[in-house]
């Protein structure tokens, strides 16, 4: 035999999580997800142009922060600022993207609707809070 192959144990493992996956309420969950995140950080694009694009598919999602909206110029620094104010309410958030300048939202697919929105809105107070100290810099 080979190091990697024939182990029935791990076998077993993936087959249980494609089952979990392929399930119609695990499509549904992750549908769910996204739209709550983007019914929350859309409106917030014409209001902050900051946030250059709310993206993703399902329930991992990004949002990019942009200095300048009409050369999308990368803003790590605005994200960062934003991550250190939502992490001192208690969420926790991933920089992301080739510059940095991206927050990516990846939840459990179980999460409750209002403890999703709980912590949406501490990361769209972070963002306001953030905008407006950056605007009067």
């Amino acid at each position: 035999g080979s190091t990697y192959g024939g182990n029935p144990l791990a076998c077993a493992a993936a087959l249980a999580a494609i089952d979990l996956i392929n399930r119609p309420e695990t499509l549904a969950a992750a549908c769910r997800v996204e739209q709550q995140v983007r019914a929350t950080f859309e409106p917030l694009q014409a209001e902050f142009p900051v946030l250059g694009d709310v993206r993703g598919h399902g329930a991992m999602m990004a949002l990019e922060f942009v200095k300048e909206p009409s050369a999308k110029t990368p803003w790590p620094d605005f994200v960062l600022a934003v991550i250190q104010k939502a992490t001192a309410r208690g969420v926790m958030l991933l920089r992301a993207g080739l510059y940095s300048n991206c927050i990516r939202l990846l939840p459990q697919l179980t999460i409750p609707e209002d403890v999703l929105q709980e912590g949406l809105d501490v990361l769209a107070l972070a963002i306001r809070q953030t905008a407006a100290e950056m605007e009067a810099e």
